[in-house]
């Protein structure tokens, strides 16, 4: 018997850096979120400061002025006991372009770094557009139409990829568009 619904464990393996961003109101800021001392990035947490008994209202201050040297010697030796998360420093001092972190997309229960469905569900798409035909045929007469309920792509559901752990890797952006016959880019931070 044929079955209609079949199920499939595939693996990922991410061959460049990826970020899928958690929106910015959620980037690490710099002498806030996290500061950065000898090869390491330490990203703090507020209930271990609390926790320990530190002043609040000092700390505030220098949270407020992005005061990451003044934090540091306040914390002194207690700086791994307030990490919540320690990466291999991915900024030399020639090479920090002074941005924010940005934030990795997290399954709100576990707070593990996740690869949503749709965004793989979205890069299958257009693998698949290109394969069959998109250059030279429209979207609905690839895949069916939406509105009339026969666009193929409805019949397949992806779930959400976990990640184990992440890591920081310091990069530049670089956009690519095309414009009429042509393409063309620039870095976003020259």
């Amino acid at each position: 018997m044929v079955e209609i619904n079949n199920k499939y464990n595939i693996q990922i393996e991410v061959l460049t850096p990826l970020s899928i961003g958690g929106g910015s109101e959620k980037d690490w800021v710099s002498g806030v979120d996290y500061i950065v001392k000898n090869d390491f990035v330490y990203k703090l947490s507020l209930k271990k400061i609390i926790s320990l008994g530190y002043d609040v209202n000092q700390l505030s201050t220098l949270f407020v002025k992005r005061d990451a040297g003044a934090i540091c010697r306040i914390l002194g030796d207690h700086l791994e006991e307030v990490t919540e998360q320690k990466f291999s420093n991915v900024f030399s001092s020639d090479n920090r372009t002074g941005n924010d972190i940005k934030a990795f997309i997290r399954n709100q229960l576990s707070n593990k770094p996740i690869i949503p469905g749709s965004s793989i569900k979205g890069s299958l798409r257009s693998v698949f557009f290109d394969y069959l035909g998109g250059n030279e045929k429209n979207e609905k007469e690839v895949f069916g139409n939406m509105k009339e309920g026969n666009d193929f792509m409805r019949f397949v559901k992806i779930s959400d990829f976990n990640f184990e752990k992440t890591g920081l890797v310091n990069t530049k952006i670089f956009n690519l568009y095309k414009e009429f016959d042509s393409w063309k880019g620039g870095w976003k931070h020259s």
